[in-house]
């Protein structure tokens, strides 16, 4: 019998059966570094069993259980590019493997594609490892020039609840901001 109390990640673990077994399992229990605080806290033999094919001896088990952050927890990296498209044909598929994997990711943000021009500006958010990552990959891909980050802040927040592109035109004033 397992119980879990979510919040605080304490784990009360009732396990029964053979003095042998038992000790096997609380070892795998004891490795797995999921689980501090370690300790039994009852050790008994028992005649009768409480639990259905279980047998002999009764060990309960209490922990800490080490839960995954909460994106809430931590901070969420917010990275902004700019880059040039090489072939403007090149935008359909990148936007729909892009649209596919970040959902998967977890990553947010928003690209506006000017495609006369063929200029991408790009923010991306989520978790930073899978962000910077997702980063590296896009500046090696061989797609883009003049990749250039604009900035990189954490933030406690997200902005975007989902990734998005937008088509955009360019102006004149438009193209300073961008480049700025």
């Amino acid at each position: 019998m397992l119980w879990v109390e979510v919040k605080t990640g304490k784990v009360r673990q009732v396990l029964e059966g053979r003095y042998k077994d038992l000790v096997i399992l609380y070892e795998k229990i004891r490795s797995d570094p999921r689980h501090t605080e370690l300790e039994i806290e009852e050790r008994k033999f028992v005649l009768q069993r409480s639990f259905r094919n279980w047998s002999v001896m009764t060990l309960v088990v209490t922990s800490e259980l080490v839960l995954p952050k909460k994106e809430t927890e931590s901070k969420i990296l917010q990275v902004e590019y700019t880059s040039m498209l090489k072939n403007i044909d090149d935008v359909e598929p990148i936007l729909a493997f892009a649209k596919a994997k970040n959902e998967t990711l977890n990553v947010g943000g928003m690209m506006w594609l000017f495609l006369k021009t063929g200029r991408v500006r790009q923010a991306l958010e989520g978790p930073e490892d899978v962000v910077m990552e997702l980063l590296e990959k896009i500046e090696k891909d061989d797609r883009h020039t003049k990749f250039k980050v604009l900035h990189r802040i954490f933030t406690e927040k997200r902005k975007y609840s989902r990734w998005e592109a937008r088509t955009c035109q360019e102006t004149s004033s438009l193209r300073v901001a961008l480049e700025a």
